[in-house]
């Protein structure tokens, strides 16, 4: 539930999700008492959570699915203590691990390689 102030006072809004994009439906009050209301679709990303770069075709690679919607994206990965070892942009899901030990290392996805702020931190489990 989300709540809008309206001259009268705080009124309720329902909020409904289908594929992803938010659909607002007042309740209460009128539209045109809503003074801004963005919605913003969001693609659904995904990412690798343990990956097994041993070449037998199967979790190779460290992949992010729903990439395709940023096309100028750009990955980082690090090390524990926060050493940049890998960066690409545009990363295209092909980050094989090249010659890292087994272990825990973080990421950082950026939506646009210009981009001072990830969209998405996180870490991975890498298994030889």
């Amino acid at each position: 539930m989300l709540y809008h102030h309206t001259p009268a006072g705080w009124e309720s809004i329902e909020t409904e999700t289908n594929n992803s994009t938010k659909h607002v439906i007042s309740k209460g009050i009128e539209p045109t008492e809503i003074s801004l209301l963005a919605l913003f679709p969001f693609p659904e990303l995904n990412f690798t959570k343990l990956f097994t770069p041993n070449g037998d075709g199967i979790n190779d690679y460290f992949e992010v699915s729903g990439i395709e919607k940023y096309p100028n994206s750009k990955l980082t990965v690090l090390t524990p203590n926060g050493k940049i070892i890998y960066e690409k942009s545009p990363y295209n899901n092909d980050f094989d691990g090249h010659e890292l030990k087994n272990g825990t290392y973080y990421f950082m996805f950026f939506d646009d390689k210009l981009s001072n702020k990830p969209l998405k931190k996180g870490f991975f489990e890498l298994l030889r």
